[in-house]
């Protein structure tokens, strides 16, 4: 006779992923402390966490958290325990190598976040007009004098080759 899947689920209150958004996706033996979970689990059990870092934890360095991970990933296993994620669904080596990777995003502030990064540079129809009149530079001007002479003209705003390159077709 088939048995129910023995689940035991990990809670780990971290700054980009709150306990009530991981309570609301797992509903199997919910457990808050690593240790009372690793005390439970079973041969056969599936320990399941919402995303694959929360399993290393919510303090310390990119490091201590990848070290943690791994020792209480093998923990689980030594048990004979299995370790899987909610969001998104993975096992095994996957899970190891996403949980890695968010780990180190997580670090750096980007836990499933998009920065818009820095805003692009306004000019108005003047300052296009004279950096066309200028960009590309003829025969009878260099690339830098053509940036000097862009740069006097649309004071306080400035240009740079590269820009002008990249930019202006």
């Amino acid at each position: 006779m088939p048995q129910k899947p023995d689940f035991r689920d990990l809670i780990v209150d971290h700054p980009s992923c709150s306990a009530k958004t991981q309570a609301e996706h797992l509903d199997g033996e919910v457990y808050k402390k690593f240790e009372e979970l690793l005390a439970s689990v079973r041969a056969g059990s599936i320990v399941r966490i919402y995303k694959p870092y929360l399993l290393g934890g919510a303090a310390g360095q990119t490091r201590t958290r990848r070290k943690v991970w791994a020792e209480r990933a093998d923990a689980i296993k030594a048990k004979g325990g299995k370790i899987q994620s909610i969001e998104p669904p993975l096992t095994g080596h996957k899970l190891t190598m996403k949980a890695y990777e968010q780990i180190g995003n997580v670090a750096r502030g980007k836990a499933g976040k998009a920065k818009a990064g820095r805003a692009k540079k306004e000019y108005v129809k003047e300052h296009w007009d004279v950096i066309r009149h200028y960009w590309p530079p003829r025969k009878s001007m260099t690339g830098l004098e053509a940036v000097e002479k862009i740069n006097s003209l649309i004071h306080p705003r400035r240009v740079t080759r590269g820009w002008l390159y990249v930019n202006i077709k």
